[in-house]
């Protein structure tokens, strides 16, 4: 029991689950209020497998930095927990590769962007950019919006603006996500050498770098309802969550300790879950 704990661990399984129901808001929209429930499940199986699969080959190549921060020394591959290390690379490897075959029944297009989620992720952002430069979360944005629009070109075989106000809105958001966490932790990243804004930068400038992708968060997530004509209720949730996102991410610019960072880290959150939600629900309706 202990070791499928540990393998669990590696996976994340909860930010799993997160990217792929990050794609079910656009699935349904795009199946515009029919539910085939082959193809919902096949979505689900394909991109978990996936997800889960990336985030193991990332957790393998961020090794040596999970063990030098605080925040992370306790991951399964640091403890060695799960030793040697090739057992997870070769265990995401074989689940990204499954991935890929499920979400082959789902069209070339849907299998193609998994796949570029896949390469972003690794080769783009774990390995080329993230010990380099403080916008390799900009790359890795476009890693955590594929499933977005992978569940859009799910429902529909095509690229549309719909799907791409999607993933513009994951893909948007990602950086406040990552930014006032690592603001938090930002002596954690100083300290295992991963520049990550709020360390080159500082809090302040940071801060107000988080406020221009919030504000863009924002106005994409209100578009969104008129462009996918997903009715009054979804609009009102729309503007409300976003006044009350950009409000705190404004208090975080003028204040941009580690606890209003963290306050400001829970509101995102929400503020995602809560948006791809009342999208999901409007679809439907």
């Amino acid at each position: 029991m202990a070791r499928l704990l540990s393998y669990a661990r590696l996976l994340k399984l909860k930010q799993t689950f997160l990217l792929v129901f990050s794609g079910l808001a656009p699935l349904f929209i795009g199946l515009r209020g029919s539910v085939e429930l082959s193809l919902v499940a096949t979505y689900v199986a394909g991109l978990s497998l996936a997800v889960a699969g990336t985030t193991a080959v990332n957790m393998y190549f961020d090794r040596d930095i999970d063990a030098a921060m605080r925040r992370t020394a306790g991951r399964p591959l640091p403890t060695r927990e799960i030793d040697p290390p090739w057992k997870a690379i070769a265990l995401g490897l074989a689940l990204f590769g499954l991935g890929e075959v499920v979400s082959l029944r789902l069209g070339i297009l849907t299998a193609a962007i998994v796949g570029l989620g896949f390469a972003f992720d690794i080769f783009v952002y774990t390995l080329a950019t993230k010990r380099r430069t403080p916008w390799s979360v900009i790359f890795g944005g476009v890693a955590g919006a594929a499933p977005a629009l992978a569940g859009w070109t799910a429902a529909t075989g095509e690229l549309g603006l719909e799907g791409i106000l999607l993933a513009a809105l994951v893909l948007l958001w990602i950086p406040e996500h990552i930014w006032t966490l690592a603001t938090y932790y930002a002596d954690d990243y100083a300290k295992a050498g991963v520049p990550m804004l709020p360390v080159v930068w500082g809090a302040k400038k940071s801060a107000r770098a988080t406020l221009a992708f919030s504000l863009g968060a924002a106005a994409v997530a209100i578009c969104l309802g008129w462009a996918a004509k997903l009715g009054a209720v979804y609009e009102a949730v729309a503007v409300l969550a976003s006044a009350i996102l950009v409000q705190n991410t404004l208090a975080f610019a003028r204040d941009p300790s580690p606890e209003r960072a963290m306050k400001t880290f829970k509101v995102a959150n929400a503020y995602l879950g809560i948006v791809l939600l009342a999208a999901l629900l409007s679809s439907l309706t």
